[in-house]
């Protein structure tokens, strides 16, 4: 197998800040494993909108930061950002970039996948969900599904493949004739300490489950049952 330089980019938070950036960092420990160097550009809360060029570490990842979108200027003049990205992705000679959602809209995404096209570079995008478009006035809701939709529907059709974490994305874009793969949440084995049995009394010890989260809507809004983000 022939090493490849890979470019995780989206709208996670590396290493930890959300969920979204503990699956990136599941999937870049086994695209590691199996001899690849897996770089990350995330996004961080505060600062400008922007792709700091400051380099940080976790675990002999290197990574890099976006600032988020402030206002509806930034969400709609992103090409000062998508032109720093590309300049780091020729600076660290990449190879395959994955995309997992988009750092501002899915127009962003959807240019990257024409740069990389033309430059020979691989981009596979990385789905996990599809969300509802419940949360906030109408027109915000308007916005979110046009641009969800335009993700699911068209751009993540355009890559080289698409990266799923169910059952139902799998079935749903194989359906449109695309490449597949499908990973499921990944967790470093080094971070767990395995409980035992107890050889003393021969007794297997148990495991205490903890959930931390907000499954349901808190902020008076009417949400559908099966839309739930989470689900006990």
């Amino acid at each position: 197998m022939i090493k490849k330089n890979v470019l995780y980019i989206g709208n996670f938070i590396f290493p930890n800040g959300n969920a979204s950036g503990l699956r990136v960092l599941g999937n870049g420990y086994l695209l590691r494993s199996i001899g690849h160097e897996v770089y990350f550009v995330g996004m961080k809360e505060g600062g400008d909108f922007s792709l700091s060029t400051e380099k940080k570490t976790y675990d002999k990842f290197n990574y890099y930061e976006i600032g988020r979108p402030n206002g509806i200027k930034d969400w709609l003049s992103y090409g000062h950002v998508l032109d720093s990205v590309k300049d780091l992705i020729e600076q660290l000679d990449i190879d395959v970039i994955i995309t997992y959602g988009s750092p501002t809209l899915t127009t962003f995404v959807r240019s990257l996948q024409k740069w990389a096209k033309k430059n020979s570079i691989i981009l596979y995008t990385d789905c996990v969900d599809w969300l509802p478009s419940n949360n906030g006035n109408l027109i915000h809701r308007a916005i979110k599904w046009v641009d969800d939709s335009y993700q699911k529907r068209v751009v993540n059709l355009k890559g080289n493949g698409v990266i799923v974490i169910s059952s139902y994305l799998r079935k749903y874009y194989e359906e449109r004739g695309c490449r597949i793969v499908t990973i499921p949440p990944l967790v470093n084995s080094k971070s767990l300490k395995l409980r035992l049995n107890d050889t003393k009394n021969n007794k297997l010890e148990k495991t205490k489950l903890v959930y931390v989260g907000i499954p349901f809507a808190l902020d008076g809004r009417i949400v559908k049952i099966d839309e739930y983000k989470d689900r006990l």
